[in-house]
């Protein structure tokens, strides 16, 4: 009996010591603190509970912030939008929950630096369409203040942070102030806004293809009129179809010269022509041997597909460019590279395929060959230009001697040799013209032409479509016309049979070669054309 009776005493202090715990157990009621409450705008805060009775869930809003809610003890809130900004924080326990709100608790600043920036949904447009100009700026401007405005005064104001306008016909420079309580900033885009009148015309044209063309070849114009045309009408002068109505038509040439192009675009209510004199450059095609353009490419427009190569010391120093710029808008030329002296181990030209050469005209054959260049490193003494054949102690089976021709310019002329030196193993030719400095920068059209008459070579050089020298030769020889270098001449060394002299110290466009010697009037046409 008594052990029962010391063990419900001993349960009955247990169960009023438990009971008195309960007691001492706090409220619950929700508080917090955070590590601040004043930040500029992207700054973050550290927000930790303060709640007291043992919360065992957390349920937290923060107006403006970002995540808006979080169910964390200690979230991280960042607050991208000046202003003031409330926190709310609920805790729990069982059934039983608290919550608090801070008003304006959290002050988040504007920062002290505004960067402007805009742009439209079209940059050119009618005078009935609508405009939507977008504010980009950063910095969270409050203002902004838009002005419109055309070099004959037309003025145009908005105050809308994303204006949408319809405007007068014009060009509009677009100014865009942006401002927050603390900084303003300001963008101008001149001549940003292009506004057309609906019914308004004026006329522009282009060419998909090359304007440079061989007679027989065909050229695509493509219409660029501005504003609202509905017809068309072209007049092609030189050409096999003298006229057409179409938008974009492709239109043939079988005659060389060059040509004018007139486009006469229009609409119910206005027109506009549009006449491009000289546009379209057709060359003669009849005996065309090779036609290098060097338009982005080393390709052969002429019937026997000459293929060229870079011929190069070290392709990882020393390239081709391809793109360097023509004398014509949108067309390109080639450029060589490398140490422009003698014996050079340094270097980017062209050669003809040796097995091609064999298409070529020379020996006991007239030719003509026509090549653009431009000198663009003027400080340099010489400019190698060609080489077609063998130099000396270069012959197959050891026989002596040489069987070249090769043409080099240089930056003064000599008494030996003049500014453009031409040379045929000395029992052939050797021209030297006295008249005229290539080393200007300029782009020049040299032609070298080779008649036999008789049995004898008659040369002649060309410069700028002037005859610049001829000369009666010797008795011709059957010179070699393998191997063929373009942008240089080379030599036989004391290391080499075969070392390049003196790179092209600049730009190099359309060689041709025809298969006859051309007259000075034929010359002179050329250069017309391709000028």
């Amino acid at each position: 009996m008594k052990y029962r009776q010391y063990i419900l005493a001993a349960v009955s202090v247990i169960m009023l010591a438990s009971c008195e715990d309960d007691t001492k157990i706090e409220p619950l009621e929700a508080n917090m603190t955070s590590d601040r409450t004043k930040v500029e705008a992207g700054e973050k805060i550290c927000f930790m509970d303060r709640s007291t009775g043992n919360p065992a869930r957390w349920d937290w809003e923060f107006e403006g912030g970002e995540p808006a809610t979080s169910q964390l003890f200690s979230p991280e809130v960042t607050y991208n939008t000046p202003g003031t900004y409330s926190v709310t924080i609920r805790v729990g326990r069982g059934d039983n929950s608290s919550e608090k709100v801070y008003t304006e608790y959290v002050k988040v600043a504007y920062p002290d630096q505004v960067n402007a920036e805009f742009e439209a949904d079209k940059l050119n447009a009618y005078n009935t369409d609508d405009v939507t100009f977008t504010d980009m700026s950063t910095g969270f401007p409050t203002s902004w203040d838009w002005t419109f405005a055309t070099a004959d005064g037309i003025i145009v104001k908005s105050t809308e942070q994303n204006p949408v306008l319809k405007f007068a016909p014009g060009l509009y420079t677009v100014t865009l102030t942006a401002s927050n309580p603390l900084a303003t900033s300001t963008v101008t885009k001149a001549d940003y806004l292009n506004v057309i009148d609906h019914d308004a015309v004026a006329a522009g044209f282009a060419a998909s293809t090359p304007l440079l063309i061989l007679a027989g070849q065909s050229v695509t114009f493509e219409d660029q009129s501005m504003g609202r045309p509905e017809q068309w009408n072209w007049t092609f002068e030189g050409a096999d179809t003298p006229s057409s109505t179409d938008r974009n038509p492709t239109v043939r040439y079988s005659s060389p010269g060059r040509f004018k192009v007139t486009l006469k675009a229009s609409n119910e209510v206005n027109s506009s022509t549009l006449e491009k004199d000289g546009y379209v450059m057709v060359l003669p095609a009849a005996g065309l041997s090779m036609w290098f353009p060097f338009d982005g490419n080393l390709n052969d427009n002429g019937p026997n597909n000459i293929h060229i190569e870079e011929y190069t010391s070290d392709a990882s120093k020393w390239t081709l460019r391809l793109d360097s710029p023509s004398r014509h808008e949108g067309s390109y030329s080639v450029k060589c590279a490398g140490v422009t002296k003698t014996n050079t181990d340094d270097y980017a030209v062209m050669k003809i395929v040796d097995s091609d050469c064999s298409l070529l005209p020379g020996g006991m054959l007239p030719y003509t060959m026509i090549v653009w260049v431009r000198i663009e490193d003027t400080s340099v003494s010489q400019a190698g230009m060609f080489n077609r054949g063998r130099p000396a102690n270069t012959l197959p089976n050891g026989a002596s001697g040489q069987s070249q021709e090769w043409c080099r310019f240089n930056k003064k002329a000599s008494s030996s040799e003049g500014y453009v030196r031409w040379f045929a193993t000395s029992s052939e030719w050797t021209l030297n013209t006295q008249d005229r400095s290539l080393f200007d920068s300029e782009w020049h059209c040299v032609a070298f032409v080779k008649d036999v008459v008789g049995g004898k070579a008659e040369s002649s050089i060309y410069i700028d479509g002037t005859l610049s020298l001829k000369a009666s030769g010797k008795a011709v020889t059957d010179l070699y016309k393998d191997p063929f270098f373009i942008g240089c001449t080379w030599q036989k060394s004391a290391t080499k049979d075969c070392q390049i002299n003196n790179p092209f110290p600049g730009s190099i466009d359309d060689l041709i070669m025809y298969d006859h010697a051309l007259s000075a009037e034929e010359v002179k046409t050329l250069y017309n054309i391709m000028k």
